[in-house]
């Protein structure tokens, strides 16, 4: 009896709480973030490879707003780091922080523990350097004159260790084999399936047999 309760609120709450609109909102945004992603690719082929960039690309397009209204350059600047960063915080959540088959800090809807939200956001602090020297490296034509550029563009990537680390492209390989990684792991696994919502989809199955 308590467990047909449990399952009764459940389904009323998904019932409840369902939205019309989100497969709508889901859509857009997954175009939107389809577009972006492929314009980042394109942008790291295109002028962070090569010894010299083919076309400055991304740069060009944020630099055509300077002539007329340069704040919507800093504001196209601002939606691709911050979808980089985005992608660092999912990526984290999905798999950061697994250790083999067990979740290491979850975070959950209404029972995410106090430790777990702050080592997430720990991690996300964590993420934000990386966004911001990758940002710089490849929007270095946009940002030649800011502060940003002379630190991770001089300062850091002339320092005896790291230097080696920028001249060879380690950080961008890194990035494409992560991207590749994680793109046949999503193609395979589209999304996780909890296991609440696993049991509770059979048993309601069995009922209705």
């Amino acid at each position: 009896m308590e467990k047909d309760v449990e399952d009764y609120n459940a389904v009323s709450d998904n019932y409840e709480k369902y939205n019309p609109l989100t497969p709508y909102f889901a859509l857009f945004f997954g175009f939107f973030s389809s577009i972006l992603s492929l314009a980042w690719l394109l942008h790291i082929m295109i002028y962070i490879f090569p010894n010299e960039p083919l076309h400055p690309f991304l740069n060009a397009f944020f630099m055509s707003f300077d002539g007329w209204f340069p704040l919507f350059g800093v504001i196209s600047v601002s939606i691709f780091t911050m979808y980089l960063l985005f992608c660092a915080i999912k990526g984290c959540f999905k798999f950061g922080l697994r250790f083999m088959l067990i979740d290491l800090h979850p975070m959950r809807v209404g029972r995410t523990y106090m430790s777990s939200f702050m080592f997430n956001i720990a991690l996300v602090l964590l993420c934000s350097l990386p966004v911001v020297q990758f940002a710089t490296t490849a929007f270095e034509d946009y940002a030649r004159f800011t502060n940003i550029r002379q630190i991770y563009g001089i300062q850091v990537a002339n320092l005896n260790f790291f230097g080696w680390f920028w001249t060879n492209y380690v950080f961008i390989y890194a990035f494409l084999a992560l991207f590749a990684l994680t793109s046949l792991y999503l193609i395979c696994k589209p999304r996780d399936n909890s296991g609440d919502s696993a049991d509770l989809r059979d048993r309601l199955k069995n009922r209705g047999t």
